[in-house]
């Protein structure tokens, strides 16, 4: 082998095995999003105990229930949340509640709280059921 395939073949090994490092970094914030989610339920039960089942209508409702939100969350869902009252936990179909700003890089998926309190890793943006006022 000459010296350039050499040098070749050695950028390449590195290329790789950075892009595998970076996936895998990627990987595991992305589950630390989800996890963070995971974290807004037990004090959205609180919530919901106290306000007859229902989920918070603002982002202003919503901080002073969660504190300080652990992920930035779309300005769809804050537009979603005063559009509409969400039972917690109830016998409906889950709609989605709260998702992140943005997919996660090179990874991808965005991380949805449904109203069911499950945390799904969706890969778009939820298009929740229209409700009539």
């Amino acid at each position: 082998m000459n010296r350039i395939s050499v040098w070749g073949l050695l950028i390449l090994v590195f290329l790789a095995a950075s892009l595998f490092v970076a996936h895998k970094q990627f990987s595991l914030q992305r589950d630390r999003c989800g996890q963070q989610l995971v974290q807004l339920i037990p004090k959205l039960d609180v919530y919901a105990q106290n306000h007859s089942g229902q989920l918070p209508a603002s982002l202003d409702e919503l901080r002073q229930a969660v504190g300080m939100l652990p992920v930035p969350i779309n300005e769809d869902a804050q537009f979603l949340m005063s559009n509409r009252q969400l039972r917690w936990k109830s016998t409906d179909a889950p709609e989605p509640f709260l998702w992140e700003s943005r997919a996660h890089t090179f990874v991808g998926g965005i991380h949805v709280l449904y109203s069911d309190g499950s945390v799904r890793l969706d890969q778009s943006v939820p298009l929740p059921r229209r409700y009539e006022n």
